[in-house]
């Protein structure tokens, strides 16, 4: 055998300690990240908080309430309420990827697939799309997938609700009463089961009614929505404060009180440097709240950086309001801010402005063009706001139909079909005209 010598030079991808710890940071919600500073604060004996008394008393909570225009506007309501959040599924999820996934390669791939996974826990882009954008093989995000939805919690990432359902049966244990025949219930009997027909469904299925009733009571059990954190009560702190100056001009910066400030507690750290090989444990300490510190830092440059360049494209929001938002991409942020469009999504989702028209979740400010005659940019957003703002104008006794709408939008040289208009009006919670006409009818 010939042995001889290959010299080249390979790309590899190597997960840090440290880039694991600010990919968990900046997916957390600012008020989750505060919980996990404070636990932090009094575990490690190397951490001191600065100025805690008073960031705590600047420091605001905001109650997230349904709005008209979507779950991402927020109206701002003080309360006394105290209570620690529960923790946020995602975060949850991404803090046992790097266990389940022990490549690098692999695990950056998980993360950009949790990324991708709606607030609801269910992945709704092709993973064909996705392995075509991120030029992988498809087969290989399929394994991925099916591994990330078995994690706790099960079903996360799931594609349809059958599939979310049966993952979380697939991790009860084989012996579980019901087990199998609620796995071939969900499977093939979905539909079934929701026309409540127990009776027919156990003569279809060759079962007997207790057997079926013991099946149907384990599915109700389980949880359709594995990723859902956004509730009429959830708690937000903004991140990000968009406010005007003395001169009337823009400006953007962190909220300062958002998060409790930290610091290493310079009498320990000098007291260890005395301490010659002995505690060890302190030098682990040491360098846990030395990773903390660094990864919270890049987390609020991150954050900064995006909102910066986000109000940077959307200036005209800030002086009209929604119907001022234009089209944008995560790929245009990211190639203003150098990083990749992954890290962006997951930069802005969870994260929150305070700004002059009300409290809005980052990704709010993303949205698709739309079609226009005259005007190239105007995007989804700024279109439902218009149609918003038309209905709370029009007369009572006569109100705008989705046919009058569109010709009002055409005139002002957008053209969206009357099947687009009702679209975007019940996903406003709008009610037809004649319902409005109606209500209006009845106030009276």
């Amino acid at each position: 055998m010939r042995q001889t010598l290959d010299i080249g030079i390979r790309q590899q991808l190597t997960i840090t300690p440290q880039l694991l710890q600010s990919i968990r940071l900046m997916a957390m919600p600012t008020i989750e990240l505060e919980q996990s500073l404070q636990e932090s604060l009094e575990a490690n004996v190397m951490l001191e908080a600065v100025g805690e008394d008073a960031d705590a008393a600047a420091r605001r909570e905001v109650r997230l309430t349904a709005a008209p225009v979507s779950r991402q506007r927020l109206v701002l309501e003080a309360d006394d309420d105290q209570s620690s959040p529960d923790v946020c599924v995602r975060t949850q999820i991404i803090d046992q990827l790097a266990d389940e996934f022990p490549s690098a390669d692999e695990l950056m791939l998980a993360f950009a697939l949790v990324d991708e996974v709606e607030d609801s826990g269910y992945l709704q882009t092709g993973l064909d799309v996705l392995a075509e954008a991120w030029r992988v093989d498809e087969a290989l995000l399929e394994t991925l997938l099916h591994r990330i939805q078995r994690l706790e919690p099960a079903g996360f990432g799931a594609r349809s609700l059958s599939e979310c359902l049966i993952r979380q049966l697939e991790c009860l244990p084989a012996s579980e009463p019901g087990r199998n025949l609620a796995r071939r219930l969900v499977r093939d009997h979905l539909d079934d089961l929701a026309r409540h027909d127990d009776a027919a469904l156990a003569v279809a299925v060759g079962v007997t009614p207790e057997a079926l009733a013991q099946a149907i009571g384990l599915i109700q059990s389980l949880d359709p929505k594995p990723g859902a954190t956004v509730s009429e009560a959830e708690y937000v702190i903004p991140d990000i404060i968009v406010e005007a100056d003395e001169q009337g001009r823009w400006q953007v910066r962190l909220h300062d009180n958002a998060l409790p400030r930290l610091q290493i507690n310079s009498a320990y750290e000098a007291a260890l440097r005395q301490c010659g090989t002995s505690g060890q444990a302190l030098r682990d300490q040491l360098q846990e709240a030395r990773l903390l510190l660094r990864g919270v830092e890049m987390r609020q440059s991150t954050l900064l950086k995006t909102a910066l360049a986000i109000f940077e494209r959307q200036a005209g929001f800030a002086e009209r309001g929604e119907t001022g938002i234009l089209p944008m991409t995560l790929r245009e942020i990211a190639g203003a801010v150098g990083m990749h469009e992954s890290s962006i999504s997951r930069t802005v989702r969870g994260k929150y402005a305070q700004t002059p028209h009300g409290i809005y979740e980052l990704r709010f400010f993303f949205s698709a063009q739309v079609g226009g005659e005259r005007r190239e940019d105007v995007s989804g957003n700024a279109v439902r706001a218009m149609v918003r703002d038309m209905i709370n104008q029009e007369q009572p006794d006569a109100p705008l139909c989705d046919g009058d709408i569109s010709a009002i939008l055409l005139r002002r040289g957008i053209k969206l079909g009357r099947r687009t208009i009702t679209k975007y009006r019940h996903a406003m919670g709008i009610p037809c005209a004649e319902d409005r006409r109606e209500a209006a009818r009845h106030a009276s």
